[in-house]
């Protein structure tokens, strides 16, 4: 059983299962409002784009400094200022990169999908609840059918004769008449 606790926190905007219901690994089990999370990346891209330009004319700048140097009409100091400041910016176009690649990260975080195929139980989400990324109380709970696992309570008088690996025979009250073997 996992529970299913989000990557970031917002408010559910659309809740596309049903409990008990079949779900395949990557199947949308809900979504966050992707708005604030959208406007990050929008701002950081504009931050980006201007920082390129200014690398432009820091790039433009250095080429005519360093002209003027080699004829002797501009300054080495003039041309050492245009030169760190370059440096300075490509560090800040570097530094803003990553900075996107985390806000893109929790765009993308905004779509939670199923971690496995299985299905989802104790479902308590809806649109207009919001979630956080606390696993205090998770709004739902994720069974994996990966692995057939039946979970059984025995006596300790009869758990002694008991050993791993040992074939069983169960009967279900849900499934009368039917033995399974394991």
């Amino acid at each position: 059983v996992i529970p299913i606790v989000p990557n970031v926190k917002g408010q559910v905007v659309e809740v596309p299962i049903e409990g008990i219901q079949t779900v395949h690994e990557g199947d949308v089990l809900f979504k966050i409002d992707p708005t604030p999370y959208q406007f990050q990346v929008d701002q950081l891209q504009a931050s980006i784009d201007q920082a390129e330009a200014q690398e432009t004319l820091a790039e433009i700048e250095v080429k005519r400094t360093t002209g003027l140097v080699r004829s002797s009409a501009g300054s080495q100091s003039q041309l050492d200022q245009w030169n760190a400041q370059l440096a300075s910016i490509k560090a800040s176009i570097a530094s803003l990169n990553a900075q996107m690649g985390n806000a893109q990260w929790q765009l993308d975080e905004t779509v939670v999908r199923a971690p496995y195929e299985g299905f989802v139980f104790n479902l308590q989400l809806r649109p207009g609840n919001y979630v956080t990324t606390m696993p205090v109380a998770s709004s739902m709970s994720f069974v994996s059918s990966e692995e057939k696992l039946v979970l059984a309570s025995f006596s300790q008088s009869a758990i002694r004769y008991m050993n791993v690996g040992d074939p069983v025979e169960m009967v279900f009250r849900t499934v009368p008449g039917k033995v399974f073997a394991g």
